[in-house]
């Protein structure tokens, strides 16, 4: 989301969690996009929520996915994803392309 603050034109990032049976939200604000940002954002909501899901849908986000090669059709993660997932001990899956009930 693109906002107006203080008279400078920013994106806003969010990156929310669902959770699939209860459906409870944790959401948290960010202004980059990158690894480090995201690791934090990753280790508050595990401190948030008191634990770690088993598995993580992912919407096809950069920070996730690696580029894809005309070769390969399966989708890759990156290390920062298969390293969060290595400590944190969970699964990731992609959410389905054109699969928008897929995404909360």
């Amino acid at each position: 989301m693109k906002l107006n603050l203080q008279g400078e034109n920013r994106y806003i990032l969010f990156a929310v969690f669902t959770f699939p049976y209860s459906l409870h939200q944790v959401c948290f604000i960010s202004l980059k996009e990158d690894s480090q940002n995201f690791s934090d954002i990753f280790s508050r909501f595990t401190d948030r929520v008191g634990g770690t899901p088993t598995e993580l849908l992912v919407d096809n986000m950069r920070l996730a996915r690696k580029k894809q090669t005309d070769s390969s059709k399966e989708k890759q993660l990156t290390r920062l994803f298969n390293e969060l997932a290595d400590y944190y001990q969970f699964n990731v899956r992609f959410c389905a392309n054109q699969a928008p009930n897929q995404k909360s």
